[in-house]
């Protein structure tokens, strides 16, 4: 018998009634030691996870109302009590939505308000990471082709953008080793990806000459050996059959920052304006952020995010959407209800989505 089996059998042999402060206590990993399992008439109670996993378990009786997971795996709607099936559906889809306006609207603002300012966001998944991506490249490229007038006022910039596909942060951010982070995405096989921008294959083999161009020595070596490659395909940029204006733009998706060495070589050796555009994984924003961010903006550029996404009225429309939705329609957001997720425009995105969940838990509860 297992250790996890061992602490399951434990916890549902206890008289405590608090699921999530058993699971806590004797080491259960709700994403892991559930599966499978018989947990006929078991009231999970508030039980806080990322992940509650239940693939193959027996869940008749189970009451599943008060979870609070981001993510809830292998419920068909077997638990009774109350209509589990629709409200697990419901608060998945709150905690899967994300508003991709309001970050590509934020780095369009940033460009323009900050001139040449660069600009730093984050997207949390890999379909985001793409949208962001192809969004900032049709805006400021030349995009028309991708929607009828969506960049009409930003043609002219020569535009590079760099690629690296992860669905996890390869490596942890290090204020003392940004430019070996960098280099070390540089040179991934997965440095590029045909994700629906045009013209990819120009770009594409741009960005293998710069790389290759780049040969393993000391930072300041190939710090110096990129902008050379790089000054050299952005004097090659030509648009509309003309020379492009003097200004370019450079968007590294799935980059980390760069130091402020780095960042000083390419404002002396690129002649014109320069826009630094970081898509980045939200993998690394705590690291980012952690004590208020002073630590990196001594060493790191771009020295500050475009900040953490607030609630914007599109958002009451849409989530009142995906609750019909997911819920097939059994779970109704009255006009109160609306009225109340009206007050949270203009505040975290994030705490609204908690919030939210939380209501309608209670709702749903209650019988409501």
């Amino acid at each position: 018998m297992t250790d996890s089996l061992r602490a399951l059998f434990a916890l549902l042999e206890t008289e405590e009634e608090d699921f999530g402060r058993l699971a806590e206590r004797f080491g259960i990993d709700p994403a892991i030691d559930l599966q499978n399992c018989d947990l006929t008439g078991v009231d999970f109670g508030a039980l806080k996870a990322d992940t509650l996993n239940l693939t193959g378990a027996e869940l008749s009786g189970a009451n599943l109302t008060k979870v609070r997971c981001r993510s809830i795996i292998g419920v068909d709607g077997s638990a009774t009590g109350s209509p589990v099936g629709p409200l697990v559906e419901v608060l998945t889809a709150i905690s899967r939505y994300q508003n991709a306006d309001w970050a590509i609207n934020q780095i369009f603002q940033s460009v323009t308000e900050n001139h040449a300012s660069p600009v730093l966001a984050f997207y949390h998944t890999a379909a985001e990471q793409d949208l962001l991506t192809k969004r900032v490249c049709a805006h400021f490229g030349d995009g028309s082709h991708v929607q009828e007038g969506f960049n009409a006022h930003a043609s002219g910039t020569k535009l590079l953008w760099f690629y690296s596909k992860a669905e996890r942060s390869q490596f942890k951010l290090n204020p003392a080793s940004l430019d070996k982070s960098f280099f070390e995405t540089l040179r991934s096989s997965n440095k590029s990806a045909d994700i629906g921008i045009y013209p990819y294959r120009a770009n594409q083999s741009a960005i293998e000459r710069i790389r290759d161009g780049v040969h393993p020595g000391t930072y300041d070596q190939m710090r110096s050996e990129f902008v050379r490659g790089l000054r050299r395909e952005l004097e090659m940029r030509v648009l509309n059959g003309s020379r492009a204006k003097d200004r370019s733009m450079l968007i590294f998706s799935g980059f980390p920052p760069i130091s402020k060495r780095f960042y000083e070589q390419l404002r002396e050796n690129i002649s014109g304006r320069l826009y630094l555009i970081f898509l980045c994984s939200s993998n690394w924003q705590p690291e980012y952020l952690r004590g208020k961010g002073l630590h990196w903006r001594r060493v790191a550029i771009p020295r500050y995010s475009i900040g953490e996404p607030l609630t914007a009225e599109e958002d009451i429309g849409r989530l009142v959407r995906r609750i019909g939705v997911a819920s097939g329609g059994r779970i109704h957001i009255d006009e109160t209800m609306t009225q109340w997720m009206a007050e949270w425009v203009g505040k975290p995105l994030v705490e609204f989505k908690r919030e939210l969940t939380r209501e309608l838990s209670k709702a749903v509860a209650r019988g409501g």
